[in-house]
């Protein structure tokens, strides 16, 4: 490119740079949680609702910064190794809650491969996001976003064997207000529409 215009990398760049300061800041919070069995789950409700809700972020933020991530995905891997790269100190956090509820007996089947089991719900939230998020609908779920958004997290967390009476006790929904408080200082960036 000539002077002054910048070339597609340094666009990206731009882009996850802003991105990552807000993904920085959530994923500290998360991080933080107690280690427990309650927070397994409120982890894996956390990463289906920042792929699947905008928590003030406009429309065209979200598919700036998901179309970046997926053109990534489908080509060097660069900018999307970056973004998922901040997320791993939470799958290291969800994998502690996971032993931790394993331990105390609310795992139905223990699991050895946890790991991979907390990268396919990240891989599921993303997808699922994307989909919810589109200009215009593609599957008629027949529900409303947020409707999916909690069974995904239901579907995930049966698969990674939480029990069955844990679920039907806890309200999934009462993660949102959680995980909103943990949000509440973010001032700049996507998160909260600035831009």
């Amino acid at each position: 490119m000539g002077a002054g215009h910048p070339c597609k990398d340094d666009i990206y760049s731009a882009v996850v740079n802003h991105y990552f300061v807000d993904i920085d800041f959530v994923c500290k919070q998360l991080q933080a949680v107690p280690t427990t069995t309650d927070s397994l789950m409120f982890l894996v409700y956390s990463v289906f609702a920042l792929a699947c809700e905008s928590f003030g972020r406009t429309p065209e933020d979200t598919r700036l910064v998901s179309g970046i991530v997926f053109r990534s995905i489908i080509s060097d891997g660069k900018y999307a190794r970056r973004i998922f790269s901040a997320y791993e100190p939470v799958q290291e956090k969800m994998i502690r809650c996971f032993e931790e509820a394993q331990k105390r007996g609310k795992i139905v089947v223990p699991q050895d491969n946890s790991w991979m089991l907390f990268w396919i719900c990240h891989h599921l939230a993303l997808y699922l996001g994307l989909l919810l998020k589109a200009e215009s609908q593609i599957i008629d779920y027949r529900q409303g976003g947020r409707r999916i958004h909690l069974e995904a997290v239901r579907f995930c967390l049966r698969g990674i064997g939480v029990k069955e009476s844990l679920l039907s006790k806890i309200k999934l929904e009462s993660y949102s207000a959680k995980l909103e408080y943990l949000m509440s200082d973010l001032s700049s960036g996507p998160y909260r529409g600035q831009p």
